[in-house]
């Protein structure tokens, strides 16, 4: 199973990290991102979220389960 991904702060930008991940989706809108037809792909930093705004995170890898969910409320 790929891990769950880690939602972090640093300074007014959030990353998403999950070790040996193939690929993280993530929604802002606080919906599931394994069934979400707005979730984005992972790839740089995210910047300008208001307070409030739900981040959920999910990883991959290829040959491994999917993780779980992360969540984290700016």
């Amino acid at each position: 199973v790929q891990a769950t991904p880690t939602i972090a702060k640093s300074s007014s930008t959030w990353t998403i990290t999950s070790s040996g991940a193939t690929a993280i989706k993530y929604t802002t809108d606080g919906t599931d991102p394994k069934t979400s037809s707005t979730a984005q792909t992972y790839s740089e930093a995210l910047s300008g979220l208001a307070s409030g705004t739900v981040i959920k995170a999910y990883a991959t890898k290829t040959g491994a389960l999917n993780s779980g969910v992360a969540e984290f409320t700016v």
